[in-house]
């Protein structure tokens, strides 16, 4: 078995719905008002986390740290 068949197997997989969508329109509307537009499939990532109302684990700070709101879990590296 490969790496992101074991991966894949470990996690769940949350589908991008109506309030997902409705959440990352807010993010954009955030971020273009303070010129710090992010790449759309960021915003979706953190829209889907704001939705659940669930804290996000990323490498990228830098980026999802401009979004209000959002948790993060980050690594102590």
């Amino acid at each position: 078995m490969d790496f992101w068949d074991v991966f894949l197997q470990k996690i769940e997989v949350l589908p991008f719905d109506a309030d997902c969508a409705v959440r990352s329109a807010e993010i954009v509307k955030q971020l273009k008002s303070s010129n710090q537009l992010l790449e759309i499939p960021d915003i979706m990532i953190a829209g889907t986390a704001l939705s659940r109302q669930i804290p996000l684990a990323t490498l990228n700070v830098k980026h999802f740290s401009r979004m209000q709101g959002i948790s993060l879990i980050t690594p102590n590296i």
